[in-house]
């Protein structure tokens, strides 16, 4: 733990924003579609996780720091893979990843791997070895009690098995296979009785049965407990406070059961009467300094990260999954993005930093349109519900009430709700013309151009509704609404051809006054042989006349059905969600979140090196990003158990000291005070609030160290830049 001393210039300072080119960038969550490898570094005492996807290219490392995720920066990082194995060696202090694969989808599970690579807390090395496992997906890695190695099993090679493997850091070697695939059980390893257990359902006679198994190191055996568990599709983690090795699954066959939670004392099973989070785990691991079990919700509902302390489940929505957000809007009330999706119904917002979920109200049914009313300081939507046709809904900031226009909308037909501030009113624009909504009725404004279809927006500086019509050969026309009459414009450009409704994401930049729209589906290229079209990722341009691409150093991945909407508190138009298929028939739909505006590349640059003894101590900075709650500063190979300072300052110094040490930091504007663990490792975190973007700030570590002539050891120096 650390303990901050004094923040007396930070505080207080105010950053003039310079003029910028705007760019994409990925704001820093967890994704919901990517692989999780997670496991706690015992020599660091902080959680690791490793997410991977080979289809939307995501490879990427997190800790866990106070009570959110911290991108590490590393100068290498795997390849993007899905279902890998991970796991953390105790015996060499570092995490190892095995395998995977480069799109994984059951009926293509494109091209397997067998490559080894560590995360020393530092960095990510491949380890390139002449014996190795074959390349395969979906195993399990864990540490051996037994034989005090990585144990690597239950992976497919397609659609063989893997075998097992035994890893000492240097050497793969082969031992017994285990009798089951790693994909379908839960598997943990038990440090207090030096075993692995394994948690298995089989179907004798279509009777879905649950095994205990154990391995001690060279062989399988199943056991009879005293007390079985109910059959469970799930995770396992060894709880050390608990001494119990813990289960948390669903029970199979699929059904609307809830959750359960098990622990194993050696002889049998005890359920546990606590409440329970709704999604099975894809990952889960104990925190034992914290005393905190960690698991993450599965693929459908994205990424949740789930905490359970021995009583009580706490949550936090990291990402979402299988959710259509095409229609969002932002939500003066909260200060936050908010979309109302289908399947189930549930509103969704997005704060800055992390995600949202409240159940939407019973009978709102999917939500067609979606916009806030400032002049009434609440969100209106309008959505189907079986059997009840078109309802209008608003929600005040407090609840969501359904309102009895007369006349109602008319169903059958598709809607987009756009606030008006000339009018002061939401606007329902559709493929049958305008409607307005005052609060009590809606009133028709009667109908658009005949070949409109409504992914439109409202263009602030004009004060008109934007709409993109249909393709006439190579040209985008738009059509605009000023609030009494429509005008149809030819431009000179255009975007290449796409299908416009429902396909591409367009919303108003306020921040550069321009129409944007991104992406989108290519009618002239499909369908393909398999039923496929192509995807854009290509971002255009409206200044009211024409069509202007932008083309920028980063970009999203190509995508259809997304939604562009401007944040004006942070300042920046974000791009959330939309789908595509791959080319082996995968459906994949976007979990993340990117923002377009003026960018800080983050930087860090070493000013000079440390002094010490025959050990450097060496500092590592996060990504040093604005809005991250969790900045981190961590020291490590230093000395056990030493007293350490952190010193933060604006200016930059160079100071000899005596020794060949140098102090970078002549004036702190910020001391933490924390004490090195065991391994020689230390830790500072803080909050990097939205105002230090472009800050520039030195960083050097202090410790005491009787082996040194003089008493303490240095850290290098670091020049941090606070960016993206």
């Amino acid at each position: 733990m650390s303990r901050a001393i004094a923040l007396p210039t930070v505080a207080l300072l105010a950053i003039t924003a310079t003029a910028q080119v705007p760019d994409w960038r990925r704001l820093p969550t967890p994704s919901g579609t990517a692989t999780k490898g997670l496991a706690f570094d015992l020599a660091r005492e902080r959680m690791v996780l490793f997410e991977s996807c080979g289809w939307s290219h995501v490879s990427r490392t997190w800790e866990w720091v106070g009570d959110n995720w911290s991108l590490r920066r590393t100068s290498t990082t795997p390849p993007p893979r899905l279902a890998f194995a991970f796991a953390y060696d105790p015996q060499r202090q570092r995490c190892v990843m095995f395998g995977g694969s480069t799109v994984y989808y059951w009926t293509a599970p494109g091209v397997l791997l067998a490559d080894t690579w560590e995360y020393d807390g530092r960095d990510w090395t491949q380890r390139f070895l002449t014996t190795f496992p074959p390349a395969q997906v979906a195993a399990w890695m864990g540490f051996d009690p037994a034989s005090q190695k990585l144990l690597l099993c239950g992976g497919t090679s397609t659609p063989t098995s893997a075998g097992a493997w035994h890893f000492d850091g240097t050497t793969w070697t082969p031992t017994t296979p285990a009798p089951f695939y790693a994909h379908s059980v839960a598997l943990g390893s038990d440090p207090l009785r030096q075993k692995i257990l394994a948690q298995t359902v089989s179907y004798p006679g279509n009777v879905p049965t649950a095994s205990t198994l154990e391995w001690d190191g060279a062989v399988w055996q199943t056991l009879q407990p005293t007390t079985q568990t109910t059959p469970l599709h799930g995770r396992m983690a060894f709880v050390a406070q608990r001494g119990t090795m813990v289960l948390h699954g669903a029970p199979v066959p699929p059904s609307n059961a809830p959750a359960e939670l098990w622990e194993w004392n050696g002889s049998r099973w005890s359920q546990l009467p606590q409440p329970m989070p709704p999604q099975v785990g894809a990952a889960m691991e104990h925190d034992p300094r914290r005393n905190r079990t960690i698991t993450f919700s599965g693929h459908d509902v994205g990424s949740e990260t789930w905490q359970w302390d021995g009583s009580n489940w706490t949550h936090t929505v990291d990402s979402l999954g299988q959710e259509f957000l095409r229609h969002s809007t932002f939500d003066w009330n909260s200060g936050s993005v908010v979309a109302v999706t289908n399947h189930p119904p549930r509103t969704v917002a997005w704060d800055g930093t992390h995600w949202h979920r409240d159940p939407a109200p019973p009978g709102m049914g999917d939500s067609l349109g979606l916009a806030f009313d400032v002049s009434r300081s609440r969100l209106v939507a309008i959505g189907t519900a079986s059997g009840q046709g078109l309802n209008t809904w608003e929600h005040d900031g407090t609840s969501w009430t359904v309102a009895q226009p007369t006349p109602a909308l008319p169903s059958g037909t598709i809607y987009q709700l756009l606030y008006h501030r000339a009018r002061g009113h939401v606007i329902a624009c559709s493929t049958a013309g305008l409607w307005e909504w005052d609060g009590v009725a809606w009133t028709s404004l009667g109908a658009g151009p005949s070949s409109m279809w409504c992914g439109a927006t409202y263009d602030q500086a004009r004060n008109e509704i934007v709409v993109p019509q249909t393709f006439t050969a190579s040209t985008l026309p738009v059509s605009s609404w000023n609030g009494a009459s429509w005008t149809t414009t030819i431009p000179a450009t255009s975007p290449p051809v796409r299908i416009v409704y429902n396909f591409h994401g367009i919303g108003y930049d306020e921040a550069r006054q321009r129409v944007v729209t991104f992406g989108g589906r290519d009618p002239t290229n499909g369908p393909s042989p398999y039923g496929f079209f192509r995807f854009f990722n290509d971002l255009w341009e409206w200044d009211g006349t024409n069509w202007a691409q932008r083309l920028l150093p980063t970009t999203p991945a190509a995508r259809e059905a997304s939604a562009l909407v401007f944040d004006p508190i942070r300042q920046h138009l974000l791009l959330l969600g939309g789908n595509r298929q791959e080319y082996n028939g995968a459906y994949l739909m976007f979990s993340e979140v990117w923002a377009l505006d003026a960018t800080t590349p983050a930087a860090v640059t070493t000013l000079g090196p440390g002094c010490g003894g025959a050990q450097l101590p060496h500092l590592l900075p996060s990504a040093p990003h604005p809005g991250a709650s969790a900045f981190t500063l961590d020291m490590n190979s230093a000395s056990a158990n030493a007293p350490t300072l952190f010193l933060l300052a604006l200016g930059t110094g160079q100071i000899a000291i005596g020794g060949g040490c140098t102090s970078f930091v002549a004036n702190p504007d910020l001391l933490t005070v924390a004490i090195t663990n065991a391994s020689g490792y230390a830790s500072s975190h803080t909050a990097i609030p939205l105002a230090l973007l472009g800050l520039s700030f030195t960083a050097q570590a202090a410790l005491l160290d009787s082996s040194t002539p003089r008493g303490f050891a240095l850290s290098e120096g670091l020049r941090i830049t606070v960016g993206y």
